[in-house]
């Protein structure tokens, strides 16, 4: 249905503004369309409206939200070649869908990419590469960003530190680590829940 208003509007000539395009792709995205809203963005580019952070960050999103990390990238490349800077949000979309795809490494990349690019990490940001990390077991990896965050001037939430002792159930044999997370977190006031000690039980 959503694809096919897209076209409607289209064919007659509606989508026309900025706006417009940024509400058509984010649609499109949710619903997982992601081939109909990479073919408005290079619409755009091809014919204008000129897309912002805005429209590629929805069509980011749309890939994240099919866990198509591939084409998450090549829209980050293609924001730097046509000269719109990446946001956060961008980087947070890249980063959940490499999480997605299995590629935890290319998270960290991408993590470790954003403050060079005078792009200031978020919890989000940190979750989001810790996810990648505790999705394929890598306990250490997982913790060396979660102890990181305080330096980067992120303060950790229950999601990190779920996400963290997760690495750790998963990986099996790291039940130590479990519970000292789990203590680390009632000693920043993160209070745990009940996934937090169901993960820290099965490590």
């Amino acid at each position: 249905a959503v694809e096919a208003a897209v076209d409607q509007l289209e064919a007659e000539g509606l989508l026309s503004t900025p706006k417009d395009y940024t509400v058509a792709i984010s649609s499109l995205g949710k619903r997982q369309l992601v081939q109909r809203a990479l073919g408005l963005l290079n619409g755009m580019l091809r014919d204008g409206p000129l897309p912002n952070v805005f429209h590629f960050n929805a069509a980011i999103s749309a890939c994240e939200a099919s866990g198509q990390w591939e084409c998450a990238l090549a829209l980050l490349d293609q924001m730097r070649l046509v000269g719109v800077p990446s946001d956060v949000v961008s980087f947070n979309a890249a980063i959940s869908a490499c999480a997605k795809g299995g590629q935890w490494r290319l998270s960290l990349d991408l993590l470790m990419q954003m403050l060079p690019l005078g792009v200031a990490p978020n919890v989000v940001s940190f979750g989001a590469a810790i996810d990648a990390c505790s999705r394929e077991g890598r306990w250490e990896e997982a913790v060396a960003l979660l102890h990181s965050m305080p330096f980067a001037g992120v303060a950790p939430n229950r999601i990190s530190f779920n996400a963290t002792i997760n690495a750790c159930q998963r990986r099996g044999g790291c039940w130590q680590m479990a519970i000292q997370l789990l203590d680390e977190s009632e000693h920043l006031s993160v209070l745990p829940d009940a996934k937090s000690y169901s993960a820290a039980i099965g490590a």
